[in-house]
């Protein structure tokens, strides 16, 4: 029984395997069901969509016809077919089929959080603001400047300067507007143009931020599961690596191996970089329960790490954003109402004369 999941190997299931073993996967449905379940915590993103997805396609009556249509439910389905043509399946085959199913379901979904949802904050604040210049530049500022004009008031640098720039927005509306809904569909393309190179639910963005950060919480995450399905730490290490389809892990995975089959090394690390002593250590345990469940958190290490440190820097710059944009406001309040202010100032005879003193 033990030796099974190491012949296993990830890849499209044919429907005839499928089919032939249909009613031996439908009377352990539900128990696959809650082992996704239990695997599955700590996942985000469409990785855990994608998953749970599966478990409640499993518990609800699943039907042969209805599954071609499920990709999510496809790939935990394949070791487990692969497994059903052996016999019976056990509780403990379920469990290791499972663990190299969501290996292959991780093709459909990510574990990364889009970088987005942090953004769009200080995205929104931009676009009222502009909106708000745009509309203030239109409707207040040429009232102003054309009653100075009147009266032949003279104005300070500031207000000058203030008045150039409502000009500008007043000139340029147009264009501003075919910027402000032209750039969304334009980062829409540009972040399509190679999504298929990418792991899915990942953004242009996300993959220059975080690129080797999410490789390695993807392959740490992969080699739990491998290590749980009960394949070796040398094979789960070669599998999870060409899973990732990346080269600079899959060279990192030979060297590896490489490392180990020479007698002459000890202590042999896969990363051997001090930003990856985490990693080597979750790697270099013993195998056991315990080395799967510190896998598997140095990996939601990895996957959230780039994004808080984005996250907290945002969060940061959001109140000297906001404060900005409220200083802004106040000096323009101030330059527009300052030559009223000197006019009445004048008018009252200032602070030096008497009340009244205009008469």
């Amino acid at each position: 029984m033990t030796d099974r999941p190491r012949n296993l190997v990830i890849e499209e299931l044919p429907l005839d395997l499928l089919n032939g073993n249909w009613d031996t996967i439908v009377q352990v449905a539900p128990r696959i069901a809650s082992e996704i379940e239990i695997k599955s915590e700590g996942l985000s993103g469409n990785f855990l969509r994608e998953a749970m997805t599966a478990s409640q396609f499993l518990q609800n009556d699943p039907t042969y016809e209805r599954t071609l249509n499920q990709p999510c439910v496809l790939a935990i389905l394949a070791p487990l077919a692969q497994m059903a043509t052996k016999g019976p399946l056990t509780e403990n085959e379920i469990a290791k089929a499972v663990s190299i199913g969501l290996c292959s379901l991780s093709r459909h979904g990510t574990t990364h959080r889009s970088l987005f949802r942090i953004f769009i904050y200080p995205i929104l604040l931009t676009y009222f603001a502009t909106l708000g210049c745009i509309l203030i530049s239109h409707f207040i500022v040429p009232y102003f400047e054309e009653m100075y004009v009147e009266f032949g008031v003279m104005v300070p640098r500031m207000t000058t300067f203030f008045f150039y720039v409502g000009h500008l927005f007043r000139t340029y509306t147009i264009t501003i507007l075919l910027i402000l809904l032209g750039v969304p569909p334009l980062l829409w393309l540009i972040n399509w143009i190679g999504h298929e190179n990418r792991p899915p639910g990942m953004s242009r963005l996300d993959v220059m931020l975080s690129r080797k950060r999410s490789t390695t919480a993807r392959w740490l995450f992969h080699l739990s599961l491998l290590l749980d399905a009960g394949l070796t730490k040398e094979d789960a290490i070669e599998r999870a690596a060409s899973i990732s389809g990346k080269l600079w892990i899959k060279r990192k995975a030979v060297a590896f191996k490489n490392n180990i089959d020479d007698a002459s090394n000890v202590n042999v690390r896969f990363f051997g970089g001090q930003k990856s002593r985490m990693a080597d250590t979750a790697i270099s345990m013993p195998r056991s329960r315990g080395q799967v469940a510190l896998l598997r958190h140095v990996a939601t290490w990895y996957r959230d790490s780039s994004s808080n440190l984005i996250e907290w820097l945002v969060q940061l710059l959001i109140p000297l954003y906001v404060f900005c944009i409220l200083i802004g406001s106040l000096l323009l309040i101030v330059s527009l109402l300052s030559p009223i202010l000197s006019v009445i100032s004048a008018l009252t005879g200032g602070g030096g004369g008497a009340p009244g003193g205009f008469m």
